[in-house]
Protein backbone atom coordinates (compact mmCIF):
# COMPACT_ATOMS: atom_id res chain seq x y z
CA UNK A 1 0.00 0.00 0.00
CA UNK A 2 3.06 2.39 0.88
CA UNK A 3 4.51 1.78 -2.47
CA UNK A 4 0.66 1.98 -4.05
CA UNK A 5 0.41 5.64 -2.26
CA UNK A 6 3.86 6.34 -3.26
CA UNK A 7 3.46 5.83 -6.98
CA UNK A 8 0.45 7.69 -6.50
CA UNK A 9 1.96 10.94 -5.03
CA UNK A 10 4.75 10.77 -7.47
CA UNK A 11 3.06 11.49 -10.59
CA UNK A 12 0.58 13.82 -9.09
CA UNK A 13 3.73 15.97 -8.77
CA UNK A 14 5.98 14.48 -11.18
CA UNK A 15 7.53 17.26 -14.11
CA UNK A 16 6.03 14.54 -17.03
CA UNK A 17 4.03 17.81 -18.14
CA UNK A 18 0.68 18.66 -18.75
CA UNK A 19 0.75 16.29 -21.44
CA UNK A 20 0.97 12.50 -20.88
CA UNK A 21 0.44 8.50 -22.46
CA UNK A 22 -3.09 7.18 -22.04
CA UNK A 23 -0.67 4.41 -20.65
CA UNK A 24 0.79 6.51 -18.26
CA UNK A 25 -2.92 7.59 -16.86
CA UNK A 26 -4.39 4.16 -16.26
CA UNK A 27 -1.32 3.50 -14.27
CA UNK A 28 -2.12 6.16 -11.98
CA UNK A 29 -5.53 5.30 -12.22
CA UNK A 30 -4.84 1.76 -11.37
CA UNK A 31 -2.71 3.45 -8.57
CA UNK A 32 -5.50 5.07 -7.22
CA UNK A 33 -8.03 2.16 -7.38
CA UNK A 34 -5.82 0.31 -5.52
CA UNK A 35 -5.90 2.16 -2.61
CA UNK A 36 -9.85 2.86 -2.71
CA UNK A 37 -10.47 -1.06 -3.10
CA UNK A 38 -7.98 -1.40 -0.17
CA UNK A 39 -9.99 0.98 1.55
CA UNK A 40 -13.63 -0.38 0.65
CA UNK A 41 -12.87 -4.00 -0.22
CA UNK A 42 -15.05 -5.56 -2.42
CA UNK A 43 -17.60 -2.60 -2.23
CA UNK A 44 -16.33 -1.79 -5.54
CA UNK A 45 -15.47 -3.56 -8.92
CA UNK A 46 -13.09 -1.73 -11.02
CA UNK A 47 -12.50 -2.84 -15.05
CA UNK A 48 -10.84 -1.12 -17.64
CA UNK A 49 -11.90 -2.49 -21.66
CA UNK A 50 -9.86 -1.26 -24.48
CA UNK A 51 -9.60 -1.28 -28.19
CA UNK A 52 -6.58 0.46 -28.72
CA UNK A 53 -3.42 -1.31 -29.37
CA UNK A 54 -1.02 1.06 -28.00
CA UNK A 55 -2.04 2.81 -25.33
CA UNK A 56 1.22 4.52 -24.96
CA UNK A 57 1.43 6.16 -28.26
CA UNK A 58 -2.05 9.04 -27.52
CA UNK A 59 -2.09 11.47 -25.42
CA UNK A 60 -4.13 12.90 -22.86
CA UNK A 61 -4.10 15.76 -20.63
CA UNK A 62 -2.58 14.64 -17.16
CA UNK A 63 -4.99 14.08 -14.12
CA UNK A 64 -7.74 13.64 -16.37
CA UNK A 65 -8.97 9.95 -15.51
CA UNK A 66 -8.31 9.84 -11.90
CA UNK A 67 -10.55 13.06 -10.40
CA UNK A 68 -13.45 11.40 -12.84
CA UNK A 69 -13.45 8.15 -11.08
CA UNK A 70 -13.03 9.83 -7.71
CA UNK A 71 -16.12 11.66 -8.36
CA UNK A 72 -17.55 8.42 -9.39
CA UNK A 73 -17.04 7.12 -6.04
CA UNK A 74 -17.56 10.25 -3.50
CA UNK A 75 -21.16 11.43 -5.82
CA UNK A 76 -22.21 7.68 -7.17
CA UNK A 77 -21.02 4.61 -5.45
CA UNK A 78 -19.68 5.99 -2.13
CA UNK A 79 -22.29 5.37 0.12
CA UNK A 80 -23.21 1.70 -1.08
CA UNK A 81 -22.76 -1.33 1.07
CA UNK A 82 -22.15 -3.24 -1.81
CA UNK A 83 -22.34 -3.43 -5.73
CA UNK A 84 -19.96 -0.47 -7.02
CA UNK A 85 -19.16 -0.89 -10.38
CA UNK A 86 -16.53 1.49 -12.44
CA UNK A 87 -15.83 0.65 -15.80
CA UNK A 88 -13.84 2.66 -17.98
CA UNK A 89 -13.90 1.81 -21.60
CA UNK A 90 -11.42 3.42 -24.14
CA UNK A 91 -12.25 3.61 -28.05
CA UNK A 92 -11.03 5.03 -30.95
CA UNK A 93 -12.33 6.56 -34.40
CA UNK A 94 -10.79 7.92 -37.50
CA UNK A 95 -10.08 11.60 -35.83
CA UNK A 96 -10.79 11.08 -31.93
CA UNK A 97 -10.42 8.58 -28.63
CA UNK A 98 -13.16 8.27 -26.69
CA UNK A 99 -12.97 7.47 -23.38
CA UNK A 100 -15.97 6.60 -21.09
CA UNK A 101 -16.19 6.44 -17.11
CA UNK A 102 -19.41 4.74 -16.09
CA UNK A 103 -20.45 3.95 -12.71
CA UNK A 104 -24.05 2.12 -10.82
CA UNK A 105 -23.84 5.09 -8.64
CA UNK A 106 -27.28 7.40 -7.70
CA UNK A 107 -26.76 9.18 -10.91
CA UNK A 108 -27.72 12.84 -11.03
CA UNK A 109 -30.87 14.68 -11.41
CA UNK A 110 -31.75 16.10 -14.87
CA UNK A 111 -31.84 19.73 -14.23
CA UNK A 112 -28.50 19.77 -13.03
CA UNK A 113 -27.07 17.27 -15.53
CA UNK A 114 -28.15 19.63 -18.17
CA UNK A 115 -26.39 22.61 -16.95
CA UNK A 116 -23.42 20.84 -16.38
CA UNK A 117 -23.23 19.33 -19.99
CA UNK A 118 -24.19 23.13 -20.91
CA UNK A 119 -21.54 24.53 -19.15
CA UNK A 120 -19.41 21.53 -20.82
CA UNK A 121 -19.99 22.37 -24.27
CA UNK A 122 -19.89 26.33 -24.09
CA UNK A 123 -16.63 26.32 -22.40
CA UNK A 124 -18.49 27.93 -19.07
CA UNK A 125 -17.20 27.60 -15.47
CA UNK A 126 -19.81 26.72 -12.69
CA UNK A 127 -23.05 28.25 -12.39
CA UNK A 128 -23.20 29.85 -9.48
CA UNK A 129 -25.83 27.46 -8.16
CA UNK A 130 -23.23 24.82 -8.86
CA UNK A 131 -20.41 26.44 -6.51
CA UNK A 132 -22.63 27.28 -3.52
CA UNK A 133 -23.11 23.19 -3.16
CA UNK A 134 -19.44 23.02 -4.59
CA UNK A 135 -20.21 20.44 -7.29
CA UNK A 136 -18.27 19.46 -10.11
CA UNK A 137 -15.15 21.74 -9.45
CA UNK A 138 -13.23 19.00 -11.07
CA UNK A 139 -15.21 18.35 -13.79
CA UNK A 140 -15.11 21.61 -15.16
CA UNK A 141 -11.17 21.98 -14.73
CA UNK A 142 -10.46 18.33 -17.10
CA UNK A 143 -12.95 19.66 -19.36
CA UNK A 144 -11.66 23.76 -19.56
CA UNK A 145 -8.19 22.19 -20.37
CA UNK A 146 -9.36 19.97 -22.98
CA UNK A 147 -10.50 22.56 -24.46
CA UNK A 148 -7.70 24.97 -24.31
CA UNK A 149 -5.18 22.07 -25.34
CA UNK A 150 -7.66 20.77 -28.13
CA UNK A 151 -10.18 22.92 -29.34
CA UNK A 152 -13.82 23.37 -27.71
CA UNK A 153 -15.34 20.65 -30.49
CA UNK A 154 -13.69 18.10 -27.88
CA UNK A 155 -14.67 18.14 -24.23
CA UNK A 156 -16.66 16.13 -21.74
CA UNK A 157 -20.06 14.96 -21.61
CA UNK A 158 -22.37 13.43 -18.80
CA UNK A 159 -25.00 10.94 -19.63
CA UNK A 160 -27.04 10.03 -16.21
CA UNK A 161 -29.84 8.27 -14.81
CA UNK A 162 -31.06 8.53 -11.47
CA UNK A 163 -30.86 5.35 -9.16
CA UNK A 164 -28.99 3.55 -12.47
CA UNK A 165 -25.52 5.38 -13.18
CA UNK A 166 -23.48 7.62 -14.46
CA UNK A 167 -21.25 7.71 -17.59
CA UNK A 168 -18.73 10.61 -18.47
CA UNK A 169 -17.59 10.81 -21.68
CA UNK A 170 -14.25 12.45 -22.77
CA UNK A 171 -13.58 12.94 -26.07
CA UNK A 172 -9.95 13.81 -27.35
CA UNK A 173 -8.01 14.01 -30.70
CA UNK A 174 -6.50 11.26 -31.69
CA UNK A 175 -3.04 12.58 -31.65
CA UNK A 176 0.21 10.55 -31.67
CA UNK A 177 2.41 10.89 -28.31
CA UNK A 178 5.09 12.20 -29.95
CA UNK A 179 2.74 15.60 -32.05
CA UNK A 180 3.23 18.08 -29.50
CA UNK A 181 0.12 19.88 -28.43
CA UNK A 182 1.03 23.50 -29.70
CA UNK A 183 1.72 21.92 -33.04
CA UNK A 184 -2.02 20.90 -33.17
CA UNK A 185 -3.09 24.50 -31.80
CA UNK A 186 -1.57 25.55 -34.32
CA UNK A 187 -3.51 24.14 -36.84
CA UNK A 188 -6.67 24.93 -35.66
CA UNK A 189 -6.28 28.54 -35.73
CA UNK A 190 -5.25 28.36 -39.23
CA UNK A 191 -8.67 26.22 -40.29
Amino acid sequence: MIETLSAFFRYSISRKGNIVSIQDELQNLNSYMKIQMFRFGDRIQYHVVTELKNLEQYQIPKLTLQPIVENSIIHGIEHYEKGGKIDVQIEETDSTVLIHVRDNGIGIKKEILDQINYNFENNYFESAELQKKHLNIALNNINNRICLLYGTKYHLHIFSTQNLGTEVQITLPKLPKTKRTHDYERTLTTN
